[in-house]
């Protein structure tokens, strides 16, 4: 691959030497003059390495290297100036510069310090590439389940991570929308930077507009001291508008123009500022019809919504009931120091039939709740407290109603499966041991697992 080298220098001879002493075989040169054009370029390319002067017009390398720092801009840059000082050496060093060379450099002494900087960064790049492996692997533990939704939604999440492509995730309260949006940035190519989060619900309109892009000093009463926005402080990174539903019509404008432009202008300010973000938005409300209503701009929803993803409900889901519970139980009888071996039948079959309107992080609660109160080594039916109010599922409850009541084969192929999952749960994916503990020969077990078509490999996985 080639590498991107910004030289940030007001000098042209300076620039002239650097790029005939390194091979433009393996290098792009891109040029600044000044500290402020070098920011431009930062947001527009994709920049490797950074060789800066120290003495600049408008702003010194080490102000540069401040202002770097601040931004959370965290690249490699290799210091060259004509003034022989240690302080601004020792400065420059403290600050996070690569080294500091004096001009004029020889061209060995550039080209050692330039291979060294771009073998840390390939071997940055290798390490990155293993983490990025085990947090796809820990995303999928995470994200429990083995039904066609779920195997949709994490191949989605893999192919969009690396765009720099606005998201919108939708779904019910409690389906999962912030643990995928995190997955999206942990997968992404800006991993390494930060993922700021935000409710749009749970701060007041005429605040809003504030903490999402900051304001000057004096712009309004009680702005003693300048202050950084979200979109400003999360550049180069990944910002999680929750609740965008939420955000009113004045605020809206402008986030158009962040989407569209990717700059913005602070409150009180004239100066427009350019940023490289990437937005993923989540909500529970269907913007469609907000749109229709005219409280959401029908400008702004089409700039979200360039890649959509809706998470299914855990109704939709409902063969991963058994697997999440497993999940949740492990943590919580972990956690409260109990031993608490699994759900019985009854206590699964209740768990089936019940709607889950708050999905899964409903179903969290109530397993929480389940393992504190019981005094069994198994979470019974009477330990699982639905409200006494919920609206039982189409398939459940009173077995006196011909629609509600299933057929056996189904019922019993719905009782197999999960059953079936359990046991190898509980002998962590040991087909022997699961088969011992159930009862069931060795050969039954293998043709359940094949007439269910069960993942033995995800459930070794998940211990």
């Amino acid at each position: 691959m080639k590498y991107n080298i910004l030289i940030v220098d007001d000098d042209q001879v300076t620039h002239t030497a650097i790029k005939s002493y390194l091979d433009s075989d393996k290098f792009n040169f891109i040029s600044a003059y000044q500290a402020n054009e070098a920011f431009t370029q930062l947001n527009q390319e994709n920049i490797h390495l950074i060789i800066s002067d120290v003495i600049m017009p408008s702003m010194t390398g080490i102000e540069f290297l401040k202002k770097m720092k601040e931004m959370n801009m965290d690249l490699p840059v290799i210091i060259v100036s004509a003034t022989d000082s240690a302080k601004n050496a020792v400065e420059c060093l403290k600050l996070g510069a690569y080294d500091y060379i004096l001009k004029p450099f020889e061209p060995d002494t550039i080209l050692f310090t330039v291979s060294k900087v771009i073998e840390k960064i390939s071997l940055s790049s290798e390490l990155r590439e293993l983490k990025k492996i085990l947090k796809q692997q820990n995303i999928k533990k995470d994200m429990i389940g083995n039904t066609r939704y779920m195997d949709e939604i994490f191949k989605k999440m893999l192919l969009v991570a690396n765009s720099d492509s606005t998201v919108l995730i939708t779904g019910e309260s409690g389906t999962g929308k912030e643990m995928l949006a995190e997955g999206i940035h942990k997968n992404s190519n800006r991993s390494d930077r930060p993922l700021l989060k935000i409710n749009c619900a749970a701060i007041p309109a005429e605040l809003l507009e504030n903490e999402l892009f900051g304001h000057e000093k004096g712009a309004y009463t009680g702005a003693h001291s300048h202050k950084d926005g979200l979109f400003l402080k999360a550049n180069l990174g990944t910002i999680l508008l929750d609740e965008i539903g939420e955000i009113p019509l004045t605020t809206q404008a402008k986030l158009l123009r962040v989407l569209q432009n990717q700059e913005f202008i602070p409150i009180g300010s004239t100066e427009t500022i350019k940023v490289n973000v990437r937005v993923i938005a989540i909500t529970n409300k269907i913007l469609e019809e907000l749109v229709k209503s005219g409280s959401f701009r029908s400008d702004l929803f089409y700039r979200l919504n360039v890649i959509s993803i809706i998470m299914p409900t855990l109704r939709e889901r409902r063969e991963d009931i058994p697997l999440l519970s497993s999940h949740f139980l492990k943590i919580y009888s972990n956690r409260e120091k109990k031993v608490v071996h699994g759900f019985s039948s009854d206590c699964i079959q209740k768990m089936m039939r019940y709607n889950w309107p708050g999905n899964v992080r409903e179903l969290q609660n109530i397993v929480e709740s389940a393992v504190v109160l019981t005094t069994h080594k198994t979470i019974h039916g009477d330990d699982i407290m639905l409200p006494k109010d919920s609206i039982p599922s189409e398939d459940s409850a009173s077995p006196s109603s011909p629609q509600s009541f299933r057929p056996y084969r189904e019922a019993k192929n719905e009782f197999e499966k999960s059953y079936l999952i359990r046991a190898l749960e509980i002998a962590e994916g040991n087909i022997s041991l699961a088969s011992k503990i159930s009862g069931i020969d060795r050969k039954g077990f293998y043709n359940f697992i094949t007439k269910y078509q069960v993942n033995i490999n995800s459930i070794r996985k998940r211990k």
